[in-house]
């Protein structure tokens, strides 16, 4: 959980990695990582991430291509339209 004011575990995660490192990488090191704290799924709300994009609050760790990259490497569990995705870690 997290609100554009607070840095989540996905942020941190993605932060602690070195950003000269494939991001598809970066991607895949920052999900272990949740997976090595008892995290098993993900929840993006791409609706709300839109929106922040569009005020320009969006972290840089939350930017399109690390979105593009969770939703590449990590199957769906449940869609919401196109407004949100549960994903499994």
């Amino acid at each position: 959980y997290q609100t554009v004011w607070t840095r989540g575990p996905f942020e941190e995660a993605i932060a602690s990695e070195d950003p000269d490192t494939p991001l598809e990488d970066q991607v895949a090191s920052a999900i272990d990582e949740l997976k090595a704290m008892g995290y098993t799924h993900l929840y993006l709300q791409l609706s709300m991430l839109d929106r922040w994009t569009r005020s320009g609050w969006l972290a840089a760790e939350l930017q399109p291509p690390y979105i593009n990259a969770i939703l590449r490497q990590r199957p769906d569990v449940r869609r919401f339209g196109d407004q949100a995705v549960l994903i499994e870690l």
